[in-house]
């Protein structure tokens, strides 16, 4: 056997060694959490606003999600279809822990694919795989894990591509943005299309038609969801709840400010009333239609539909008060939004919807202010009372966790240097085009939360978490590379190019394909531009 292909034979042994591990770690991790009392939680399948209610999950599954105007509709068809299997709560938690052990090995991969040694890559996996906060969200019914599964499996299939020009794998970024788009309403279709066009700039001009085609499909379908909400309810956007985001964020942090507004005529009375509340409370009405996911007031007890179709009418008005307010008092709408940074930053666990009578936070108490702890809280993040929107509340500097901040302004500074380093030299290494991709769904995630919403930003944020982590594990690696390589070189050598003298010149966008690079270099291909 050549030496190159034995070489790759033991990495792909080495890998498989490795992937073996994190899943042993992982099961055994999960057996420990369940003798200390965590159990999975299905409270949001009757009390979640993003879920219909069961019996139409279960019973009218295709009718309702084509009358789905609240929210994409992937997420209520995962949980519908799985639904009408036997032992169906037992099946989501199953779904939901194999995402997670997923999202832990993708992690790893991705790493390797960005020059991070395996030792680290599995390091950084495990830790995450055991976080008394992955655990937790893991077991809390939500799309946390499966959005940010996507949102890695995209970064990795973007790598891959970068590496190797396959139209496969051009096809996964596509069809993974889109999947992102269809299950979080703030991955706009102009995510989507961005993320496809990024692909199409890089694809050799022989494979150009064909990697359209791949990329193109997922964006037709996104843009189809919104063609059908804008036939059926006047609305071309994948959720109709963007006023009443608005309103809870902007209008009900600046009471005071509104109700003069509103005094001056230049704001709805509908502004006083906070968003999300019973359709009794406003004066709109709409006839029957006939169609259970349209006209149910609640979809439980106590528990509000907000796929009424009323709460359209309520949106739309919300939404010109918001916009109304944010021009008359520009500034305040900023201090919002910086309100909602500072909110993103606090460790996930503290947020109100997986402490509130939750059994699995006071299994985790301790483990959780431990982890908080190394993450640089210094106080424990209080949640607004029962009943209190979470707009007036926003922490100070002791309830941030700092590590958390400087890893996310790491990851981007890092990005933009590296994209405008590789933008004047008109050269594009597969890790630094994939570091610049990784940030782009970053950055988008962040702005796309905090610029609509006040109150839940930590949960929001953690479904980046893991694609920073990777980028931190990947600037940990170029430092030691850095540093390797300024101990071992003469005088005057510039230290990369030292430590990587046999490595094949970067990846030039739009160049050819390169083929499969061997898996024992791609171990040492820096983050350059």
């Amino acid at each position: 056997m050549p030496v190159s292909e034995a070489s790759t034979a033991r990495t792909r042994t080495h890998r498989r060694r490795y992937v073996l591990a994190i899943t042993v770690v992982f099961v055994a991790s999960r057996y420990v959490y369940w003798l200390a009392g965590v159990r999975f939680d299905s409270w949001a399948l009757t009390n979640s606003w993003q879920l219909l209610p069961e019996d139409l999950l279960r019973h009218d599954l295709v009718g309702s999600l084509w009358y789905l105007h609240s929210q994409p509709p992937l997420w209520n068809a995962v949980i519908g279809a799985t639904l009408h299997l036997p032992h169906a709560h037992g099946l989501i938690n199953i779904e939901l822990v194999v995402c997670t052990l997923v999202l832990t090995v993708v992690m790893f991969f991705t790493m390797l694919e960005l020059a991070v040694p395996m030792p680290l890559a599995f390091v950084i996996a495990t830790l995450f795989a055991i976080s008394p906060t992955t655990v937790m969200y893991e077991n809390w019914m939500y799309y946390t894990y499966p959005v940010a599964l996507m949102s890695v499996g995209a970064v990795w299939c973007f790598a891959r591509y970068m590496r190797t020009k396959r139209v496969s794998y051009a096809a996964g970024v596509g069809t993974l943005l889109a999947l992102l788009a269809l299950t979080r309403a703030s991955y706009h279709l102009v995510f989507v299309i961005a993320g496809a066009a990024a692909v199409l700039v890089a694809a050799p001009k022989p494979t150009r038609r064909r990697v359209l085609v791949a990329v193109g499909i997922p964006v037709i379908v996104v843009g189809g969801l919104y063609v059908k909400n804008y036939v059926v309810f006047g609305e071309p956007t994948a959720s109709s709840w963007l006023g009443m985001n608005l309103a809870h964020s902007v209008l009900g942090n600046q009471p005071v400010a509104v109700r003069a507004d509103v005094a001056r005529g230049k704001l709805s009375p509908q502004a006083l009333t906070p968003a999300f509340i019973g359709l009794d409370s406003y004066p709109v009405h709409r006839a029957p239609t006939g169609v259970p996911a349209l006209d149910r007031l609640e979809k439980g007890p106590r528990v509000n539909n907000y796929n009424n179709l009323a709460y359209i009418d309520v949106s739309r008005q919300y939404q010109k008060d918001a916009v109304e307010f944010i021009k008359l008092h520009p500034d305040l709408y900023v201090r919002t939004v910086a309100d909602g940074f500072r909110t993103m930053f606090v460790p996930s666990s503290d947020f109100f919807g997986v402490q509130r009578d939750k059994l699995n936070f006071v299994h985790l108490r301790g483990a959780l202010d431990f982890e908080n702890d190394l993450l640089g809280q210094r106080h424990e993040y209080q949640p607004p009372p029962l009943g209190e929107l979470a707009t007036t509340t926003a922490p100070d500097a002791r309830d941030v966790a700092w590590f958390i901040v400087f890893a996310y302004g790491a990851t981007l500074l890092a990005a933009a240097f590296v994209a405008a380093r590789s933008i004047r030299r008109r050269r594009w290494s597969a890790p630094g085009a994939t570091l610049v991709f990784l940030a782009f769904i970053v950055t988008f995630s962040m702005f796309a939360s905090n610029m609509f919403e006040l109150g839940e930003n930590m949960r929001f944020r953690l479904e980046t978490d893991p694609l920073v982590f990777v980028a931190m594990a990947a600037l940990l690696a170029q430092a030691w590379t850095y540093g390797r390589g300024i101990r071992v070189s003469p005088p005057g050598a510039e230290p990369i190019a030292v430590e990587l003298n046999d490595v094949d010149a970067p990846l030039a966008l739009g160049d050819s394909s390169p083929g499969e690079r061997s898996d024992s270099r791609r171990q040492t291909e820096p983050l350059r531009g």
